[in-house]
This record gives structure tokens, C-alpha cells and sequence, in this order.
């Protein structure tokens, strides 16, 4: 009989157990993913599970405007980090989805202009390239002006 009481209530502390848990992991709060997102970013490196988790945020607790706002942008850093073009499809989508968020969208903003003064300047800069020549040819050698052939 003891035995048998023993068992029903180590079966029913399980089945409580459970179910509890069950309920805290499908109630994740928006602060609670972005701590994990963080987490994820800053301590671990790991930029595509970080972007996941942001989206995450951004879809389920959009009309938390404080926090979505910080996961856009913390996903534009991820990208960025990543070297990838989706960064200024974030910043952007801050800006426009979040304006009420000024401290956000005022980082936004010098994120997209830094990257756009980037692209810029590195359209400007020269490109070298190191060509072999042959010592057959001796020194009398002229390259063309698009440099692609010698004569």
C-alpha cells in the first residue's frame, strides 16, 4: 500500500513537473529572447543563430516597439558583422516600421550613412594588381592603359 502511494505521487509530481515546464518554455517573453539573442552575439559569436532569434522577436512581439526596434537593430549589426547587404534591409525596415524609437532610428541612420560612405569610398579606391613579366622581354616593356596587356 505504501509503496503503491509512494509510486502514484512520484508519477503525479512528474506529470506536474512536466506540465509546468511545458508552460514556461512556450511563454518566452521579449526580453527574455533578446538577452538570449545577446547572449548568442556577444559571447558565443554565433551572428546566425542571433539573427534567428531576433526575427523571432520581431514577429511574435512586434507590438512590443521598444524591444522589436532593438532586435532590428541588433540584427543590422549581426548582418553587418556578417558582411552581408540584408544590414541596411534592417536599418531600413527600423527606420520605417519604428520611428517613434528615436534612439534606435538615430543609430540606424549613422549605421546606413556609415555603410554608404564605405561603399563609396571603396568604389574610389584603386585596385593593383601584380603582373609577372617574363625576362625574355628585358626592360623594354609598356603595359596597355587599361593595363590588361603589354606591348
Amino acid at each position: 500500500m505504501k509503496s503503491t502511494t509512494r509510486l502514484l505521487i512520484t508519477v503525479l509530481l512528474v506529470v506536474v513537473g512536466g506540465i509546468l515546464s511545458a508552460g514556461a518554455i512556450q511563454q518566452e517573453t521579449a526580453s527574455g529572447l533578446f538577452e538570449k539573442a545577446v547572449y548568442l552575439e556577444e559571447t558565443k559569436g554565433d551572428l546566425q543563430q542571433a539573427i534567428e532569434i531576433y526575427g523571432r522577436i520581431i514577429e511574435r512581439f512586434a507590438d512590443n516597439q521598444p524591444v522589436a526596434a532593438k532586435a532590428l537593430y541588433r540584427m543590422g549589426l549581426c548582418h553587418e558583422k556578417m558582411g552581408s547587404q540584408e544590414a541596411q534591409k534592417a536599418y531600413r525596415s527600423l527606420i520605417d516600421r519604428y520611428p517613434g524609437q528615436k534612439e534606435e532610428v538615430v543609430l540606424a541612420r549613422a549605421r546606413l550613412a556609415e555603410l554608404s560612405a564605405g561603399v563609396l569610398s571603396a568604389a574610389r579606391k584603386p585596385t593593383f594588381r601584380k603582373i609577372r613579366i617574363s625576362s625574355i622581354l628585358g626592360g623594354y616593356v609598356c603595359l596597355s592603359p587599361d593595363g590588361k596587356s603589354i606591348s
